[in-house]
């Protein structure tokens, strides 16, 4: 069956993907292989054709002639435990004439796995409780019983106001770019966390934005009068009250405190006692331990493809028909103290700076692990594959990656983004130690080894369930990408927008007022969304978009993409959701012929006046919703044309001809596992209130009011289309 699947494939890419000549050689599938070695654990290896695991052939695949055909590892049934990642260098490439294609054999559905079942007996602890023993010397933020999250106990609590103080002198360490003081404690009331609860260095602490969520950690409890005192891990919280625009971790708002044992008292919650070494769990309801499937996580990330640099490249290797499931990740670590603090995204700071990030072009920022990860690397292709249970991301290409293609993946319930692309620093390319902005000795990348990611065709793809336990990140993260091809895509089920393209707001734009006057950042171009299907976005955070744009992105074509419903009851206010978000420094998009299913309430494509953005143009557009702004007034050089309200769904034969041909081909989405294609998204505990970022609201309603009026009037809004969209898409 897998092999028909591949064939399928390759003769749909064949007419598809035509205009790629880098994958011309790849598409002949059928073509006869010049080796074809097996990974089988139950066989006897023979060092030549049989292996008992993939890094054992992966090393007897660099002995080969890869000029006269491909190299197939073909990988059999079962779950391969990893004990370290998979490292894939430029020696381990293949060749136009002979790609290394690591595949699934016929039939088979191997699982490439971070993490380890564990076995034995529960004991039952009362209260729904039940225990394992589990020895491990670091925190467990992530479990999965029978192939569905659990998550760590949560308990949401007001925050009293900070304590104590914590200097940081410039340049005393390696992550202290500037200096000054911060707050080393938060005051919490008595009765929030017991004062002599295990493990209080385990415990987080989350605050929440409109768009955005912070996380420090805790090092020690002790009572303060008549408040609890939770001192935290520094310089990771000190770092994390650095941000700018409200993002700052608040001392005085709610905090949603995860990983107490006292606080596990909800189905599907779990507390690791790691001085006890015993794992706590509350079963959902049908669930018997006796015969469950608990998979406990260990590596961060399963397989890294990465060269040494722009001309040392990996190139040149398939992964196919295969499944990347059940990765681990303990946050940013700066010297030993952990957190996860951001303005905005998938990156975090990773040093103690300015306030103003944009200044110093984003250097302090970082991406997190994700389950597979892309660096220096070249024709790759991730074919037919399933990325599934992440601590953080699921598919990373991050640096110089060129002429690769995503196809018909499933990439499902990933703790952060499902798919990310690009480097938040690459505004610049090249630019180390150069007069670009501050502190350019702190570059993440030099001169030989950055380059912005190219020709990438990312097509046929499910991405869902997103951002499970980092609300803020967006489902797919695009920071920069060169003659990006993102179509006939589904992104279903994200806490934040469903698709993030650019970087770099305005300030990255060359204007006298920009960090690098007369130079515009250029890395972000000729990009095209097309035949994309949206559903359920937005459905935690607002502030956001199904498709949410930042900065000059010349040549970007947004086009033909439906977007069906987006936002939620637990959404941050129902302020500032749209069907397309036209942010900050957008320049140079032509939307055209999109079909947004929106509550009439909000805007179906947000052109307001955000802040030195236009020139992008709106022509042949549907929707549900009449407005095109949410500040009352529109960026100079925006043009709308033919707009089409249509506030009962009804639509004409032309949008219903982007409907029905938006998302994954039938044939292809049939392929998916049913796993992937029927998953749900688990509830989570949600914050009920949170602190609006006051300077950049216009007309904002009062913070704090109660969710359960935002949900009533959500519901209300909402039930304005369901009638009329009943039967008329489905």
């Amino acid at each position: 069956m897998k092999k028909a699947i591949a064939c399928l494939l390759s003769i749909w890419m064949i007419f598809t993907l035509s205009e790629f000549p880098v994958f011309a050689k790849e598409s002949q599938e059928m073509q006869t292989a010049a080796y074809i070695l097996t990974v089988d654990p139950n066989r006897v290896p023979d060092g030549k054709t049989v292996f008992s695991s993939i890094e054992a052939a992966k090393a007897y695949v660099r002995t080969l002639d890869k000029t006269h055909g491909d190299i197939i590892v073909e990988i059999m049934d079962g779950v391969y435990e990893l004990e370290n990642t998979l490292v894939f260098d430029e020696t381990d490439s293949g060749t136009p004439e002979g790609r290394v294609r690591y595949v699934a054999a016929e039939g088979a559905h191997p699982v490439l796995s971070g993490g380890r079942t564990i076995s034995g007996e529960w004991r039952d602890e009362g209260n729904g409780i039940f225990s394992i023993p589990l020895a491990r010397d670091k925190k467990l933020r992530t479990l999965y019983v029978n192939g569905t999250r659990a998550f760590m106990t949560s308990k949401v609590v007001k925050g009293k106001g900070s304590a104590g103080e914590y200097a940081v002198e410039e340049n005393a360490a390696d992550w202290a770019w500037t200096g000054g003081t911060v707050h080393d404690g938060v005051l919490l009331p008595r009765d929030a966390i017991p004062v002599d609860t295990r493990n209080p260095e385990d415990i987080e602490l989350m605050t929440q934005t409109r768009w955005n969520t912070t996380i420090v950690c805790v090092d020690s409890l002790k009572m303060r009068g008549f408040r609890l005192l939770a001192s935290l891990q520094m310089p990771y919280a000190g770092i994390a009250q650095t941000l700018g625009w409200g993002n700052a971790y608040q001392f005085k708002e709610n905090n949603m405190i995860y990983n107490v044992f006292e606080h596990l008292d909800e189905p599907g919650e779990f507390y690791f006692d790691k001085a006890g070494s015993r794992l706590y769990y509350c079963p959902r309801e049908g669930e018997d331990l006796s015969d469950a499937q608990v998979v406990v996580p260990t590596l961060e990330t399963l397989v890294r493809v990465e060269g040494k640099g722009l001309t040392a490249r990996v190139h040149d290797i398939s992964f196919e028909g295969l499944t990347f499931a059940f990765t681990d990740w303990n946050l940013h670590e700066v010297a030993g103290s952990h957190g996860r603090a951001t303005n905005q995204g998938a990156a975090a700071l990773t040093a103690f700076a300015e306030e103003d990030w944009h200044g110093y072009i984003y250097r302090a920022y970082d991406v997190g692990p994700a389950a597979v990860m892309l660096s220096s690397a070249a024709q790759i292709t991730f074919t037919g594959n399933s990325v599934c249970h992440t601590g953080n991301d699921g598919l990373s290409l991050v640096n110089d990656v060129t002429d690769t293609m995503v196809t018909a993946n499933a990439i499902y319930d990933t703790a952060g983004a499902a798919l990310l692309i690009g480097h938040p620093q690459h505004m610049y390319i090249g630019d180390k130690g150069s007069d670009k902005g501050r502190h350019s000795e702190k570059e993440k990348y030099d001169a030989s080894t950055e380059g912005a990611c190219k020709n990438l065709s990312v097509e046929n793809n499910l991405f869902k369930n997103t951002s499970r336990l980092f609300w803020g990140v967006a489902g797919v993260l695009v920071y920069a990408a060169e003659g990006l091809r993102f179509e006939h895509n589904n992104i279903e089920n994200t806490t934040y927008s469903g698709l993030s393209l650019g970087w770099g707001w305005w300030n990255m734009n060359g204007d006298s007022d920009s960090v690098v006057p007369g130079e515009p950042s250029s890395t972000m171009r000729d990009n095209i969304i097309r035949y994309n299907k949206f559903v359920n976005t937005i459905t935690t955070l607002s502030d956001a978009g199904a498709i949410y744009t930042i900065g000059d992105m010349p040549g970007t074509v947004i086009s033909e993409n439906f977007i069906d419903t987006i936002g939620s009851a637990f959404s941050n206010k129902a302020y500032h959701i749209r069907g397309i978000h036209i942010d900050e420094g957008t320049q140079h998009v032509y939307g055209e012929k999109n079909v947004i299913q929106i509550d009439p309430d909000y805007a179906c494509i947000d052109c307001g006046d955000w802040g030195k953005k236009g020139n992008n143009t709106w022509d042949n557009n549907y929707s549900t919703a009449q407005s095109y702004t949410t500040t009352e007034t529109y960026e100079p050089g925006t043009v709308i044309t033919n707009a089409h309200y249509v506030p009962d769904a009804k639509w004409d034969a032309a949008a219903q001809a982007v409907i029905d041909n938006a998302g994954i081909a039938p044939a292809v989405y049939e392929t998916f596992s049913e796993e992937a294609r029927e998953s749900e998204m688990s509830v989570m505990r949600a914050i009920p209130e949170y602190k609006p970022n006051i300077p950049l609201i216009v007309g904002a309603s009062i913070a704090g009011a109660a969710v359960l009026v935002s949900a009533v009037l959500f519901l209300i809004r909402r039930s304005r289309i369901n009638a009329a969209r009943a039967g008329s898409i489905r």
